[in-house]
């Protein structure tokens, strides 16, 4: 059941991402996350994944914490540096993308 939707606004004050943020379903519990055609993030079985770049501009950052808010059971609220804070307790084990089979070119 692959389904791509656009990532639409609802804990962020924008009106709108303009259609550059997309949200992959693979299925109930995997979906990943598309910034400017970029894959910058994932959520399988409530594991967050951030790929190297999730945080390379501000818009991918924003897109990146409503993402969390709405598909990461307890990440509403989290500032970008918490999570920076929290990928360096685990080592640069955000990266993982293959072990789940996404290449970034679903």
């Amino acid at each position: 059941m692959e389904k791509y939707s656009k990532l639409q606004p609802v804990y962020s004050s924008r009106k709108s991402f303009y259609g550059k943020a997309k949200v992959l379903s693979l299925n109930e519990h995997t979906h990943a996350l598309y910034s400017y055609g970029e894959l910058v993030a994932a959520v399988k079985d409530g594991e967050v994944r951030l790929c190297y770049y999730w945080d390379y501009s501000s818009t991918t950052c924003r897109h990146v914490h409503e993402f969390l808010a709405q598909y990461a059971f307890g990440f509403d609220g989290f500032t970008t540096q918490a999570l920076r804070n929290s990928l360096r307790f685990f080592k640069g084990d955000y990266v993982l993308f293959r072990s789940w089979g996404f290449n970034g070119t679903l």
